[in-house]
């Protein structure tokens, strides 16, 4: 029923998730996907109710876990479990990427087929499980090699196989107080895939003064470049496990990164300020993306009192001159929390594309 009441045919499959039916359609409705009724719907912002409009024109039998179905097509992080069987995966494959759902492979989940979207403010998750056999179609001499294949194929999607690196790795930049914190709390609870957490917090250095004034004191350059040497090699250590969850298909987000380094507390000697340039720029790993958080020196300030307005006005500056050259998004923290977690999200999503190359 192109153009019909999407809210009848969105509580009829409420109605049979809750009973654990089958889903099976025998006659696909022909014509173009439907995006009538409410109007929240396009083929640019997915829904879930348009997922399953996908699937059923398709003639693609499933079934849904029962009470999966959200109360919402567009509530926040919106999943939905289904059985399929694995003959189906290619056709459902090209179904969901219609309607703007891509497949997301994701290590130690053999048995299913993760599809996720991002309509603009929220993401939403389709669980495909493979529905097991009743009965193995194999004499018992054949039994040793399909458990085998079972095995290799298992292994094949539990390990970081792939000859590219497709999980994205994150920085999230900022003063203390831009709201770094919240805002990763607030992408762990939407993002509804594989996600990992790296702390990179650096150790400050001594005699920094709260008010922005450098110490006048002599600083031994060869110490002092030793001491950059030191902390480039800690650094490589501490990023070492976030890119091999990276590897293995995880966003990673980063909570501050070494490259900071570049953009506030300045060395205080020239051969350990160019001896750092050198190493962070060049040969330091830069992350997928940069997301500068910013706010009014008065609002980071108030939040947390740990720095002066002036030296929060110097590292603002700071933070645009230097990364922007790099792609940094900036997104305000003054606006309210949903506003500022939806931005981040969709840059999560853009940088998540370009990694998988969807």
């Amino acid at each position: 029923m192109p153009g019909g009441d999407r809210s009848r045919t969105f509580a009829d499959r409420r109605q049979r998730a809750s009973q654990g039916r089958v889903i099976l359609p025998t006659n696909p409705p022909p014509g173009p996907p439907r995006h009538g009724g409410s109007g929240n719907a396009s083929p640019t912002v997915p829904a879930i109710d348009d997922a399953f409009d996908a699937l059923d024109r398709a003639g693609i039998a499933y079934r849904v876990r029962k009470n999966s179905w959200p109360p919402e097509p567009l509530a926040a992080g919106a999943e939905v479990d289904i059985l399929v069987r694995r003959s189906a995966l290619p056709a459902i494959q090209r179904a969901l990427r219609e309607v703007g759902f891509r497949h997301l492979r994701s290590a130690g989940h053999g048995g299913h087929r993760f599809y996720v979207a991002f309509n603009g403010r929220r993401w939403l998750k389709i669980d495909a499980k493979l529905a097991p056999r009743l009965a193995l179609p194999a004499l018992p001499r054949q039994w040793l090699g399909v458990r085998a294949r079972r095995v290799i194929r298992g292994l094949a999607l539990r390990r970081p196989l792939s000859a590219r690196r497709i999980g994205p790795l994150i920085a999230v930049l900022g003063p203390d107080g831009a709201g770094k914190g919240t805002i990763i709390a607030s992408l762990k609870d939407q993002v509804p895939v594989g996600l990992a957490y790296l702390y990179l917090g650096w150790r400050p250095r001594s005699g920094d003064h709260a008010d922005g004034a450098e110490p006048h004191r002599r600083v031994n350059p060869i110490k002092e470049a030793a001491y950059v040497c030191y902390w480039a090699l800690r650094y490589w250590w501490l990023l070492l496990p976030g890119y091999i969850a990276a590897w293995s298909g995880h966003i990673v987000l980063c909570d501050r990164h070494p490259i900071e380094n570049l953009a506030i507390q300045p060395r205080a000697t020239r051969l350990a300020a160019a001896l750092e340039r050198i190493l962070y720029r060049h040969f330091m790993p830069w992350p997928d993306a940069i997301l500068v958080l910013d706010a009014s020196a008065k609002t980071i300030y108030a939040r947390k009192r740990e720095q002066s307005l002036e030296r929060l006005e110097v590292w603002r500056r700071r933070y645009r001159e230097v990364f922007a050259e790099r792609g940094a998004i900036v997104i305000s923290t003054e606006a309210p929390l949903e506003f500022s977690a939806a931005e981040a999200s969709a840059a999560v999503w853009r940088v998540l594309g370009a990694r998988r190359r969807w």
